[in-house]
């Protein structure tokens, strides 16, 4: 029966009562009389809670069970046969490629066939992570073949350089012997380098002796010195060029220690901006603010990097920690223009790889120079090998730039203020 109320009707139907046992619910004929009286409402009509079918309750609000979604059915155990194959397969294929030492960016064909390589096993690896031994087994069979490609073409790399390379140390000790390195010409040095890191094997120490030697000897190309000076001169145009942006940076200057740290890291973001529009290049894309500490050095002394730069993220990076260099206005300036005049050089290294420096460019030489120095192999770390490697650090192209470009431009920069 219909109570020729919608509301109380659509609930009958939905709970699975009569009509006669919900009018004896003084609530339910409230609302049946207010229905009445006002038949159209702008107010919602509630959705009434439905329970669950119980098959120990009978009362009112019993009605057809809900459907609960299906649960998921639990995976099969791993077969122990499965993984047992897949150990007795996979580790042979483990310790063979780790039993190389071969450098994959040697050639771009090698990194072709590392990086195909390693996807497919990454792709076993994790199928064999999930339990799935079978389909871990199923794409093994592709990952073999792709390692076998990868390590027959690091050995065909290093059969074809090999030899040049032990020439070409040898070439460097001699000349460093007979005191001739220095004067050879900054190209012929680069043909040295090239040919000692052409191996698909990782350099020997007697390779890195001779990458050593020729960096302790490598000077700045004098074009790119002389365009060098210009962007400094620049620099300091656009960050002091008026009267105004002088007492600015004077007053930066005098009250650095009192600062804020969000309010020298916002003077450090403006200076980056201006220096970048100064050398023409893009800004970094992420300039962030990191303690990265300090490093004891001896009992009496700490050494606190300035920070540095990452071209893969664009990230030119500063060291927030107090007591290092962020606590000194000159120092920060040595710090700000060191660390962007990295960014400067990849960015230089892009346009030669893109074709877009002529060789009558006066920056080209040396943008040479900085993409051999960027090669896998081509970054002294000053702490990686033995007590050379300090000086090899600090003469390598991108650092002797930056060494000497941080510090030039802070002290041009400061002098202007005089």
């Amino acid at each position: 029966m219909n109570t020729g109320n919608p509301k109380v009707d659509w609930l009958r139907i939905a709970l699975g009562v009569d009509a006669a046992t919900l009018l004896r619910d003084p609530l339910v004929r409230r609302g049946s009389a207010e229905q009445q009286r006002d038949p159209v409402s702008s107010r919602p009509m509630p959705t009434p809670t439905l329970r669950l079918w119980r098959d120990d309750d009978g009362g009112v609000g019993d009605g057809p069970a809900v459907d609960a979604p299906p649960a998921k059915p639990a995976p099969p155990p791993p077969d122990p046969k499965a993984k047992e194959k897949w150990l007795n397969e996979w580790n042979p294929l483990v310790r063979r490629y780790n039993a190389t030492d071969f450098e994959p960016s040697a050639t771009p064909r090698l990194k072709e066939l590392f990086d195909k390589w390693d996807s497919l096993s990454d792709d076993a690896k994790k199928k064999a992570k999930a339990g799935d031994y079978a389909g871990a087994l199923a794409a093994l069979p592709a990952a073999k073949d792709a390692l076998k490609a990868y390590l027959d073409e690091a050995e065909a790399v290093d059969k074809a350089t090999k030899p040049q390379a032990v020439a070409a140390a040898n070439k460097v000790s001699t000349l460093v012997k007979k005191k001739e390195l220095a004067g050879k010409t900054n190209a012929e040095k680069l043909e040295l380098l090239n040919a000692l890191r052409a191996p698909a094997t990782k350099m020997t120490d007697d390779f890195k002796k001779a990458q050593f030697e020729i960096y302790k000897d490598l000077e700045l190309d004098p074009k790119f010195v002389a365009e060098d000076k210009k962007k400094r001169e620049q620099t300091v145009k656009t960050l002091v060029g008026t009267a105004k942006d002088k007492e600015e940076m004077k007053k930066m200057r005098d009250g650095w220690g009192d600062l804020k740290p969000d309010e020298k890291h916002a003077f450090i973001k403006k200076t980056v901006a201006a220096h970048c529009k100064a050398l023409g290049i893009p800004a970094p894309k992420n300039v962030e603010f990191r303690d990265l500490g300090a490093t004891r050095v001896n009992p009496t002394t700490i050494r606190a990097e300035g920070g540095n730069y990452d071209h893969k993220t664009g990230t030119l990076l500063i060291n927030d920690y107090p007591d290092g260099p962020i606590g000194d206005f000159a120092e920060t300036l040595k710090t700000i223009f060191h660390e962007n005049s990295h960014h400067y050089q990849h960015e230089l290294v892009d346009k030669l790889e893109k074709q877009q420096l002529s060789k009558e460019d006066p920056e080209y030489e040396e943008a040479l120079l900085f993409q051999a120095n960027f090669e896998p192999q081509g970054y002294v770390d000053p702490n990686a090998y033995n007590k050379d490697a300090n000086e090899a650090y600090h003469n390598q192209p991108s650092e002797r730039h930056s060494f000497s470009n941080g510090p030039d431009t802070a002290k041009d920069l400061l002098d202007a203020l005089q």
